[in-house]
C-alpha cells in the first residue's frame, strides 16, 4: 500500500482497515444479488470500488479517519464504546 500510495495510484488517506472493510461490504453482493445475476452486480459494484480508491485529482474528500488494522482486531463492544 505505500508504494501504491507514493505513486498516487492508490488514494493517500485510504488504509487498509478500509480495503477490509470494502472487500467485506463487497462480498454480501454474491448473496444479495444473486436474483439480479451475481456477474452483472459483483462487477459493477467491483469497478465502482476500485475507481474510488484510484488517486487522482477528482477525489472528495472522506468523512472520519481511515478505519486501522487494530480498530478491526478490536471487539464490537470496546470499538463501540470508543466512537
Amino acid at each position: 500500500m505505500d508504494a501504491a500510495h507514493r505513486s498516487g495510484e492508490l488514494r493517500t488517506d485510504i488504509a487498509v482497515g478500509d480495503i477490509i472493510v470494502a472487500v467485506t461490504q463487497l462480498s454480501r453482493l454474491l448473496s444479495a444479488g444473486a436474483h439480479l445475476g451475481t456477474d452483472r452486480c459483483v462487477h459493477r459494484h467491483l469497478e465502482l470500488l476500485l475507481d474510488a480508491l484510484q488517486g487522482g485529482s477528482r477525489q472528495t474528500a472522506l468523512p472520519g479517519a481511515a478505519i486501522t488494522l487494530d480498530e478491526l482486531r478490536q471487539p464490537r463492544a470496546e470499538c463501540d464504546a470508543r466512537h
